[in-house]
Order: C-alpha cells, then structure tokens, then sequence
C-alpha cells in the first residue's frame, strides 16, 4: 500500500505540457522540478533552495509570472487565484448552522487564506515547501496540491535561477538571420543568440531598418490588450530577452524613446512665409527660386 505521506513519484506528464505558448521561448519549467534543479546545483535542502533560492525573485516588487500547467494545452497564468493555509492549497470548508431568521446552513474556509496571485503562491510555498514538516515527494509530486502544477517560462526559469547550469537540458535553437525573424519568440531568440560576449550586450535596436522595435511594439499591445499593465509587460519581455535587475522594463523602454525622439528631430522641411524653408534643427535654408 502506497504512503500517503511519500508518494511514489509521478511522470511529469501527469502535470500538463510544459510550455507556455507555441513556437521558440514558448517552453515551460515546473516549479518543483526547478527546486530539485537549485538543490542538486546547490548541494542544499529543499527547504534551503524555497527559502534561499526560489522565493526571492517571486517576493521581489517585479515577479517573474507564474503559471498553472494545463494537461492539454499552454499554461495560463494564475491571476488572482486565492491559496489557503492548507497542505494543498485548497479552501477546506466547514459547516455553520444558524437557528434565527432564515435557518440553515453555509460553508467557510477552514483554514486562513494567504492571499492571492503570486504573492499568495509565495506565502504557501514559504510556509509548505518551506518547512520540514512533509517530505520531499510530498511537497513537490502531490498531484491534489495547486502548487504541484505551477511554472515558470523556460526563459525566466534560466536567466532568474539558473536553469539548465547544472546540467538540465535546455534546447540550442538553430541560428536566425535578422531578415528571418518575424515574431517575438524568434526576435527573443535572435537578440540571445547575438549577445557581445564582452559587454554582454544585444544587438542594436536600430538594426533592420525599424523591424525590431516594431515586432517589440506589437508584443506589448497584444500584452496590454489582454490585461497586462504596460510596465509589468515590459518587466516580463525584458526577463524574456536575459535583462536583469529590479527593473528589466528599462532597455526596452529607453530603445523605444530613442527611436522616437529620432523621428522627432529629424529635419522635417516647412515652407515659411517670408521666403525661406525653416528646418527643425533651427537653420534656415533658402528657398529655391520658381521656374520660369
């Protein structure tokens, strides 16, 4: 008879695809197999790599997304899903009575919540995946518990906690030319493959002719457009695209000022009325005589 306490471990499969969308930078890493992944590279406890590893980046100002793997399909993220003080997560209820008015009865969670989105999930995983009171099987393969099912894209996985470092595969994607890439998994994917290896910089946003800004622009409206707030779309490209720090949304936000305040001071001809063409940049040039 199997240990409820120790279960045996299941195949991954049993908690859905691991991907977040289709195509290049769509992949997904399940969160408990990302803490095996700190505690083998760490030599460290499970409890030692929530604690000292996993949690730090998701309790920062600017988390990195989270997401619930689904079984046939891409993960969607949490939103403002509720967890409760409980070993799964779930609301355990109990029944109340009333004898007054309008007699009957209603339920109520059992256990406390701890709060909601990705900081209710880290609230949980402090408490459950943090503590030693479970095994590790238990924390991490419990297929009734919420947590068991939660991930993070291939792409924050690997450039917010090392992924892959310590021998995890991860997939090298064939080289792209920038006259191939259409989409922002390939502008992800072709930026990456092209980091200076001595200043650890991408390639120049003003490289072909506008195409990168413009894929870069059309990523974050279709972002915006589904509910996400403008920075926190940015801050997320910006992790997608290896940026670190507090702020990931700057690189991508200064690029974009740029190629705007070019267009707006580029010389830009308007005839005057006193006989001279005023150019932008203040000099006046004089206008050409009419044909005869």
């Amino acid at each position: 008879m199997t240990d409820p306490h120790n279960p045996a471990r299941p195949d991954e499969s049993a908690f859905g695809a691991p991907r977040i969308k289709a195509g290049p930078g769509g992949g997904a890493v399940r969160l408990a197999r990302l803490v095996r992944d700190l505690m083998e590279r760490h030599q460290i406890t499970r409890a030692e790599a929530v604690l000292m590893k996993l949690l730090p980046p998701l309790e920062a100002a600017e988390p990195p997304a989270l997401y619930f793997l689904q079984p046939g399909g891409n993960a969607v993220v949490i939103g403002v899903c509720e967890w409760f003080a409980t070993g799964d997560g779930h609301p355990t209820r109990e029944r109340t009575f009333s004898n007054g008015v309008g007699r009957g009865c209603r339920t109520t969670p059992a256990a406390p919540s701890c709060g909601r989105g990705v900081a209710g999930a880290s609230a949980w995983l402090r408490v459950v995946w943090g503590g030693a009171r479970n095994t590790d099987a238990a924390c991490l393969d419990n297929l009734q518990a919420m947590a068991a099912y939660l991930a993070v894209s291939e792409v924050d996985a690997v450039a917010v906690w090392g992924w892959g470092s310590g021998g995890a595969a991860v997939a090298v994607a064939a080289a792209l030319e920038l006259e191939d890439v259409e989409t922002w998994p390939q502008l992800v994917e072709w930026r990456l493959a092209n980091v200076n290896p001595k200043n650890k910089r991408g390639p120049d946003w003003g490289r072909g002719t506008g195409k990168q800004l413009r894929i870069l622009e059309a990523e974050l409206a279709q972002r915006t457009s589904a509910g996400a707030g403008k920075s926190a779309a940015l801050n997320a490209m910006g992790r997608e695209l290896g940026y670190t720090g507090a702020e990931p949304r700057k690189p991508l936000q200064k690029a974009m000022d740029a190629v705007r305040m070019r267009k707006a001071t580029s010389p830009s001809a308007a005839p005057s009325s006193d006989g001279v063409t005023i150019v932008r940049s203040g000099q006046k040039v004089p206008k050409p005589p009419k044909a005869a």
